[in-house]
């Protein structure tokens, strides 16, 4: 139904930024490795 793509839109958008935040943490001298993190 459209309540559960709703959610699973939601928490897909929240795993992707909580994964791009992790990844700024564990390189924050290196932009490079982060940026190759991002893709």
């Amino acid at each position: 139904t459209g309540k559960h793509l709703i959610g699973i839109g939601l928490l897909g958008g929240i795993g992707f930024t909580m994964s791009m935040f992790i990844s700024n943490l564990s390189f924050p001298q290196s932009a490079e490795l982060a940026e190759l993190a991002k893709s």
